[in-house]
């Protein structure tokens, strides 16, 4: 195993705990949305906050509105990985999740969501996975 791959298995790991022990700690409605917010935190240092949301539908259109508040403890990544550019960045955090809605413990969890987003906090968002109804 190369070194990027086992970076990837370790922060995977560490994801994926990360993320059970948020769905442990908390009542997940059927309705909700789940978004990843990326932060970029100083020199070739990342986190990851779990967002969720709520489908609102007003005047005939609908939006997502948020029904939490960042973290008090976000993930924390990315430390001995070079990124030259942030898109990089996006396309490994979009591996973690993908990897995770594919083999992790509480997928089900995620793929019952509304949908299931990642990106940049002042970006747009990458859509990873949505129900059908939603569309």
């Amino acid at each position: 195993m190369n070194k990027d791959a086992k970076v990837f298995e370790k922060t995977y790991n560490k994801f994926s705990r990360w993320i059970e022990s948020i769905i442990d700690n908390k009542t997940i409605e059927n309705d909700v949305a789940f978004r990843f917010d990326i932060y970029e935190d100083g020199k070739d240092k990342y986190s990851i906050d779990c967002m969720f949301e709520k489908r609102v539908i007003e005047d005939g259109s609908f939006d997502w509105e948020d029904i939490s508040e960042p973290s008090e403890e976000p993930l924390f990544i990315i430390k001995r990985l070079k990124f030259r550019k942030w898109q990089e960045v996006l396309e490994f955090v979009i591996n973690l999740i993908k990897n995770y809605l594919q083999n992790g413990q509480e997928k089900a969890v995620l793929l019952n969501a509304s949908r299931v987003t990642t990106g940049f906090v002042d970006g747009d968002l990458e859509l990873l996975h949505q129900q059908p109804e939603i569309q």
